[in-house]
């Protein structure tokens, strides 16, 4: 007579495994959805840290501009403000005769000079306080970007004074 054994398998039942396998994927899905959010972010400061430096780059310039000559400087403003594009580098040979009158056709987002990403548009509005010679004159500095398709911008205003 032989005797039966009985073997005990010990395994995973099917909805165990499916149980196990949903877990697994929820998590690999939160971790992709946080790495795509932080390279989103990422590239949005990137952007930002650039048109940063646009606007101050722009900003020194024309504090030279406006310490050079304050007659001429204050001729390129309007009581109503005049745009200019200063998508070009700007050197310091450079006068505000070399800025463009803004032009929506001709200055677009084609970047600051020949600097990467080539997605920023740079733009310089002075306006003065009276129609002659101007005590007091408003330069607006803003760099335009396009992102996910909206429209980012850094800007700056500043205040320039006839020196007595």
């Amino acid at each position: 007579m032989t005797a039966k054994t009985k073997q005990n398998q010990q395994a995973f039942s099917l909805v165990e495994v499916i149980v196990f396998m949903t877990l697994v994927s929820l998590v690999l899905i939160s971790a992709v959805g946080f790495t795509m959010q932080l390279v989103h972010t990422m590239s949005y400061n990137q952007h930002k840290l650039y048109a940063t430096h646009y606007v101050q780059d722009l900003k020194e310039w024309l504090d030279g501009e406006r310490e050079a000559d304050w007659v001429a400087f204050q001729n390129y403003a309007t009581v109503a403000g005049r745009t200019y594009c200063a998508n070009n580098a700007i050197a310091i040979a450079n006068t505000l005769a070399s800025l463009p009158v803004f032009n929506t056709s001709t200055c677009g987002f084609t970047g600051v000079g020949s600097q990467d990403p080539r997605i920023f548009r740079r733009t310089l509005t002075m306006r003065k306080d009276v129609a002659g010679t101007a005590t007091r004159v408003t330069a607006t500095i803003t760099v335009t970007w396009m992102e996910d398709n909206v429209q980012r911008t850094e800007t700056i205003d500043t205040v320039y004074s006839l020196w007595q």
